[in-house]
Formats: C-alpha cells, structure tokens, sequence
C-alpha cells in the first residue's frame, strides 16, 4: 500500500487504478468508495479507460453526495499536484 501510494501522489495512473482497486474491494484497508472514485478519477484523467469504467460501477453503490466528496477531493489533489 505504501508503495502504491508514494507512486500515486507522484501521478502514476496504474498505481492510482490500484490503489481504487484496493480501497473499492477493502484490501487491507477499510472499504471506502469515496476514496476508490477518487483514485479512479485520477488515473481515468490520464485515459484509463478501466479507471473510467471502475469507477463508473463504484458510483452505482454511492450516494450522489459521496460523489460529490470524492469529485471534491480529485480537484484538490489536482491543484495540489498540478506541475506548474
């Protein structure tokens, strides 16, 4: 999980896809589809179309306000991670 995330937070859309996975099935880490949709924005923004896919059947079991949250929280990583 560790690694997943240093890789993630560096822009690495198949360690972001994994780390929605791992957050969607709850490996090792409570299940949190809030999350997952997050980690799933992030990697289908650099053309995963798994990612987009994943995180289309995630948001068939949330509630529009989770949406929203993990929408939130994709924008904020953007603009915290954005190469200026």
């Amino acid at each position: 999980m560790r690694w997943y995330r240093k890789s993630a937070e560096q822009g690495d859309a198949d360690s972001q896809f994994s780390l929605g996975f791992i957050y969607e099935m709850s490996q090792g880490v409570p299940q949190d589809f809030v999350m997952a949709h997050m980690w799933y924005s992030l990697a289908a923004a650099k053309g995963g179309k798994e990612a987009a896919s994943s995180r289309g059947f995630v948001a068939k079991r949330m509630t529009p306000s989770q949406i929203a949250q993990a929408q939130k929280l994709a924008r904020e990583w953007w603009a915290k991670h954005r190469k200026k």
